[in-house]
């Protein structure tokens, strides 16, 4: 092999080295993070981004699942990961207005600042300044 031909095998290996260390360092997203990213979306966009190849639904094929509330919400359920889902509530109207996480593998450690309440509850939470 000559030199160019080995500088551009070492120049590919390094740059897949570094896409794979990428990776592995990003971060999983929280499930604050999503709540945060669909509270005040719509119904139908949240089905339209769990019906993508990518999306650990569409992987499942999981079926869609709800249950009524007595106010006419409803809960949509949005499987996360094997033992983590998220209830959104979801206004008659189709706009998501809170959320739970329910499941073993979603339950924050103990510890974790915060940990005791859900984006839902801080949001709903009266303000000390009224």
């Amino acid at each position: 092999m000559n030199t160019r031909t080995d500088r551009r095998v070492l120049l590919l290996l390094f740059s897949c080295f570094l896409l794979f260390v990428s990776a592995c360092a990003s971060p999983q997203r929280s499930i604050e993070s999503r709540g945060e990213e669909w509270i005040s979306r719509t119904l139908p966009e949240l089905r339209e981004a769990m019906a993508r190849p990518d999306s650990y639904a569409s992987k499942i094929r999981w079926k869609e699942s709800t249950y009524p509330l007595v106010n006419d919400d409803i809960v949509f359920i949005e499987p996360v990961d094997s033992e983590c889902f998220i209830h959104w509530k979801v206004r008659s109207s189709g706009l998501i207005v809170g959320y739970k996480a329910v499941g073993k593998a979603c339950e924050p450690k103990p510890g974790t600042p915060g940990a005791a309440e859900t984006l839902q509850e801080r949001l709903t939470k009266p303000s000390d300044s009224w």
